[in-house]
């Protein structure tokens, strides 16, 4: 590797970094102001992930709408954006896009799906470091399985799986994704859950 090389990826690492640090609750003007929040969207790479993969990956999984959709009791928008979580209220409030004018159809651009999707991964990103301590030393496929399902449960609930969790700290996957075949998640997202079933195998 060359002296070039090294120095980019140091450069890249500071900057991803950086976003870890401030998308925080009460920082994203400035997040949005020094193009942290769009850097989000690269946090894979600080564990080797292919971040156009994970996207693919994601919104394939989640979809892309435009306008809110009924989402498990709740409402989303966007690629899973679930905007009847007060945290996401909050964050709508501080990127100026208004909650009731998205309940009465209005439509969002690619920009707004972009800061929104970045919004969800950072959270889906510190929510599965501080459940999986040693999470960047897992195989990519594990890791790829462990992002998407924070993205789509959220800590709290992700944080009841776990057997799964225990399974995948001491590095017997085949027993992990028994653990995710044998829960109600399973049955509730079916192609979704098959599809990170078998990518936790692999």
């Amino acid at each position: 590797m060359n002296k070039n090389t090294e120095d980019s990826i140091q450069k890249q690492t500071e900057l991803l970094n950086e976003a870890i640090d401030i998308v925080d609750e009460g920082k994203f003007k400035k997040a949005l102001a020094t193009g942290a929040l769009a850097m989000a969207s690269l946090l894979p790479l600080k564990a080797n992930i292919n971040p156009q993969a994970l996207y693919k990956q994601i919104s394939g999984h989640e979809g892309i709408e435009r306008t809110v959709y009924p989402d498990m009791g709740d409402w989303s928008i966007g690629i899973g954006f679930n905007i009847s979580e007060p945290h996401n209220q909050a964050f709508l409030k501080k990127i100026g896009v208004d909650i009731n004018d998205l309940m009465n159809g209005a439509k969002i651009d690619d920009k707004t799906i972009d800061l929104m999707y970045n919004h969800s991964l950072t959270q889906a990103w510190k929510d599965i470091n501080a459940l999986i301590p040693n999470f960047n030393s897992l195989p990519s496929n594990v890791k790829m399985v462990l992002i998407d399902m924070s993205f789509n449960l959220g800590k709290t609930r992700l944080s009841g799986f776990k057997k799964m969790l225990a399974a995948v700290k001491s590095g017997d996957f085949q027993t992990a994704a028994d653990e995710m075949v044998d829960s109600a998640w399973y049955g509730q997202v079916k192609g979704r859950a098959k599809n990170l079933e078998r990518l936790m195998r692999k």
